[in-house]
């Protein structure tokens, strides 16, 4: 799947104003992620769109010819090279190059943070991992806590028996 961003043309280049629809991959519909050039047509797909693509049907959905292969572009990641992308986390809106927008991905502080579902806060990636843990271990506590509170019941049950048992001794007398 491409890179869901929006171009920054800012300083107006004009390469970029000219090739933008020629950089957006007709399966998902965002610029290309990882460009493979089709032997077929000249097309172009993102990678993960080509494999997509590959499982599903035997023809290319360009120009319907069958067994159709690819091969990375190194054409479209020098066109691709021209552009700088807008993150698209709203806080962030930083200007990324092409060349370094998957880096971006992975290390966007913004694009990174995941909503806890308990209690609603929004935690980075890894230190979601580390609150979730704090859950997991409540769990094992409120786990221990039950079996307590079953064997405090059943105490309470067998305690609630024998003072049956004694007042109908006592009365049977």
């Amino acid at each position: 799947m491409g890179f869901e961003a929006e171009i920054d043309n800012s300083e107006r280049n004009g390469v970029v104003d000219n090739l933008q629809e020629e950089i957006i991959c007709s399966i998902c519909c965002s610029i290309f992620e990882d460009p493979m050039r089709l032997d077929c047509c000249d097309g172009h797909f993102c990678k993960e769109c080509f494999n997509n693509v590959k499982k599903n049907s035997r023809d290319c959905p360009l120009c319907r010819t069958g067994n159709f292969t690819a091969k990375f572009s190194r054409l479209m990641v020098t066109v691709l090279s021209q552009y700088k992308l807008i993150c698209p986390a709203q806080e962030c809106k930083m200007s990324v190059n092409y060349a370094n927008f998957a880096q971006h991905k992975k290390t966007c502080p913004v694009l990174n943070r995941k909503p806890c579902q308990n209690c609603k806060k929004d935690y980075l990636k890894e230190d979601f991992e580390e609150h979730f843990s704090c859950f997991e271990k409540l769990n094992k506590n409120a786990e221990i806590d039950k079996k307590k509170i079953a064997k405090l019941e059943s105490e309470v049950e067998e305690a609630r028996m024998t003072i049956e048992q004694l007042i109908t001794v006592k009365f049977d007398f």
